[in-house]
């Protein structure tokens, strides 16, 4: 199973699009900071969770068959996200970064220390982030 997940998404859309069948309610798109918000799809959980002083989104995709979760912006409020994780159970499989600002991987070090997971960034922004990347993208 192969999920693409837009940094900035309209649910709605997304549903359409793919063909995917919608299993919860209606989503807003709204959190409130240092919660979160729960999307269930046919084929995956999608959790996200505002964080940091500018709320910035970070999102556990969590596959419906295998159980296994992508992780994408780590941004900040590490403990924030890593009771999500627990919470959620996800066995994480990978640790996505967008891109190098500063805002987006706050949480990395920490997320990916608990975790275990790899990592992954574009070779471009991989200097700047206090883990190196294990792949690059």
């Amino acid at each position: 199973m192969h999920l693409i997940i837009p940094p900035i998404f309209d649910a709605a859309i997304m549903v359409s699009d793919l063909g995917a069948k919608l299993v919860d309610n209606p989503y807003t798109g709204h959190v409130e900071p240092r919660s979160e918000a729960r999307r269930s799809l046919s084929g995956a959980d999608i959790v996200k969770i505002s964080v940091g002083p500018y709320d910035n989104n970070t999102y556990i995709v969590r596959c419906s068959e295998s159980g296994r979760s992508l992780v994408i912006d780590a941004a900040n409020d590490a403990d924030v996200i890593i009771e999500s994780i627990r919470r959620h159970s996800a066995d994480v499989a990978l640790i996505v970064t967008t891109h190098g600002h500063e805002d987006h991987w706050q949480a990395l070090a920490d997320v990916s220390q608990f975790t275990g997971a790899p990592t992954a960034a574009h070779r471009c922004d991989s200097a700047e982030l206090p883990v190196p990347p294990d792949r690059l993208v």
